[in-house]
Order: C-alpha cells, then sequence, then structure tokens
C-alpha cells in the first residue's frame, strides 16, 4: 500500500476581498487497493490504482479535475455502475440554475445569485473489458465493448468493439452490435 501527495500554493480573494495564501492538494496518487467513496450517497470507485489530479474552482475550492482509476476498476454514481480495466473521468464546474420560482423581472444581482456552481463528471473513457448498466430508467440500459468515449452532461457515447468482439448495447428486447456504435 502505497502513494503520493503533491501540495501547491494558491492565491485565493476571501470575503471582503482579502487575497491570501491557500495551501492545496494539486494531484494524489492512490497504489494498491484504491477505494473513492464520496459521502452518503453510495457512490464509489474502486481499483488497483487511483491518480486524481486537482483543479481550482473560480470561489477558490479545490475539486478533483481529472481521476484515472486502473486495474480492475468497478464504479457506481447516480444509478450507473462500470467495471473496466482503465477509466478516466474529467470534472467541470459548471452554473446550475436555482428551480426556485423567480420573479417577473429579477434584477441583476438576484439573478447572479440564483445560479449555483457544482462540480460535475463531464468526460468518461472507459477501456479494456468495459460494461456499463445505467438503471436510472424503467428498464436498464446494458453497454458492452473494448471502449466507451462519453459526454457525460450530453448523454452521448461512442461504444467501440474490439478483435473480432463487436460492441453491443441492449436495451429490453432490443439489442445493437458493432464495430463502433454512436
Amino acid at each position: 500500500t502505497g502513494g503520493a501527495v503533491v501540495l501547491g500554493e494558491v492565491k485565493v480573494r476571501g470575503k471582503g476581498g482579502r487575497v491570501r495564501t491557500r495551501q492545496v492538494i494539486r494531484d494524489a496518487t492512490f497504489l494498491q487497493s484504491g477505494r473513492l467513496t464520496k459521502g452518503k450517497s453510495g457512490d464509489v470507485v474502486k481499483c488497483h490504482n487511483l491518480y486524481v489530479e486537482m483543479g481550482l474552482s473560480k470561489d477558490g475550492q479545490v475539486y478533483p479535475a481529472r481521476a484515472v482509476a486502473t486495474g480492475d476498476v468497478s464504479g457506481r454514481q447516480e444509478g450507473s455502475e462500470i467495471e473496466a480495466e482503465k477509466v478516466t473521468v474529467s470534472f467541470d464546474e459548471m452554473v446550475e440554475v436555482a428551480k426556485a420560482v423567480r420573479p417577473a423581472k429579477p434584477a441583476a444581482a438576484d439573478a447572479s445569485k440564483e445560479a449555483d456552481r457544482r462540480i460535475r463528471p463531464s468526460k468518461l473513457e472507459a477501456e479494456g473489458g468495459v460494461r456499463v448498466t445505467d438503471r436510472r430508467d424503467k428498464e436498464p440500459l446494458i453497454v458492452t465493448a473494448q471502449r466507451v468515449t462519453s459526454k457525460l452532461v450530453e448523454r452521448s457515447a461512442v461504444v467501440y468493439g474490439g478483435k473480432g468482439k463487436p460492441a453491443r448495447i441492449v436495451l429490453g428486447d432490443n439489442h445493437i452490435e458493432g464495430a463502433e456504435i454512436h
């Protein structure tokens, strides 16, 4: 068991406009049986090795910008599960508008308060014996492939087969197979 953490310093503007220097984690590597769990949500990644590159949000918060899991990777998030030899996930800071009822003519200052910045997974790349199961809908969607690239925000993916073995997507009684599926 082992790993490494690289620290750095950033300047952030605090409340009241004061600039201060803060120590942050730039990246971290976890070797031999890595496990990353997100709070009480049940989201989890298990793998042999995990490398996490950190980013800095507009408000000065550190977040995982890119995570690379290798070796018997399995993960679960929001009703979706994945298994592969290698999984790379990129994260981006995204603006989410509050779903609250808005006044007919909000002031510019009020409108900016309604936007909330969240760190969300934006891109996923998986390779080596990939199996994805998405249980968020009535019937599960099951993907088996050699490689998958997905734009998570757009909910789109390209699925690639391997040497003599086609990629496959199954949804209920519907089956699609091919060397490359868009």
